[in-house]
């Protein structure tokens, strides 16, 4: 009876998974200089779940054993995926002299102060409420060019025109133009870069009815939301998701118009 409290009130571990359990044989193999074995037994590891510091730790192993066999190129590419891992990596100094040198050959370089990116979109334009009652929505081209700094912090300018038909026989056509200038924060995971922030500006809205035209200027408030694919030599393939409201007086007060645009295009730069 003692002996099964005892059993009950020893804690139960749960064992390692078998990514981890392959990756310290693998240690175990390179201590011993058992490289067959260090191969099959990384390849255990790295093909199963492993925390992320296991992962970089198989990842320097894969290193050092590429290093062993002569293959340069097999050290360089994993090096690659451990400072993906983790940017920030300090080499102990107990590694050998040209595995730190790798390192520092494959840690991508700061990003610079300052690069300017261009971006050219066509658009859709949806109008909401008593607008998109009236008004189809619009077709149209957008153009921003601007400044990162540091890799992840945007401002630009940006220049709008759509075009929309009418939706009631009083009504003849609608164009709208705007010029924005816009803050925007942006984070990238491998190819993809997300980018969130807000612009204000202003708009003209142009309204061709059946008894004439009526121009207003507006003050247009956006909250853009943007997605980039990484292609080749600094282009890439540009979505962006534009919540706006345009404030413009009538009859001595406010009056609001809510916007969804939606682009797609290409961004060159940062």
């Amino acid at each position: 009876m003692i002996a099964q409290l005892v059993l009950l009130a020893t804690p139960f571990v749960m064992p390692p998974p078998p990514a981890e359990l392959a990756l310290e044989a693998a240690i175990a193999c390179f201590d011993v200089v058992d490289y067959d074995c260090v191969e099959v037994r990384l390849q255990e590891a790295l093909r199963g779940p492993l925390t992320r510091a296991s992962e970089v730790q198989a990842r320097l192993y894969e290193a050092q054993f590429a290093l062993a066999r002569r293959d340069e190129l097999r050290a360089r590419v994993a090096l690659s995926a451990l400072l993906a891992l983790s940017p920030d990596y300090v080499p102990e100094p107990r590694l050998p002299p040209r595995l730190r040198v790798l390192i520092e050959e494959q840690r991508p370089p700061p990003p610079p102060f300052a690069a300017p990116f261009l971006r050219l979109d066509a658009s859709t334009l949806r109008l909401f409420g008593r607008d998109g009652e009236r008004w189809s929505e619009g077709l149209g081209v957008e153009a921003t060019g601007g400044v990162v700094f540091l890799g992840s912090h945007a401002v630009g300018l940006s220049f709008s025109y759509s075009d929309h038909n009418p939706r009631t026989f009083e009504l003849v056509n609608l164009t709208l133009m705007s010029l924005v200038a816009e803050y925007q924060l942006r984070t990238k995971a491998a190819f993809v870069e997300l980018g969130f922030g807000a612009a204000a500006g202003g708009a003209q809205v142009e309204a061709v009815g059946a008894t004439g035209t009526d121009v207003y200027y507006c003050l247009l408030v956006q909250a853009p939301l943007e997605v980039a694919l990484g292609l080749y030599g600094g282009l890439s393939l540009d979505v962006r998701v534009v919540p706006s409201i345009l404030s413009v007086e009538e009859e001595d007060r406010a009056a609001f118009s809510f916007l969804l645009p939606l682009t797609l295009g290409v961004r060159y730069g940062f």
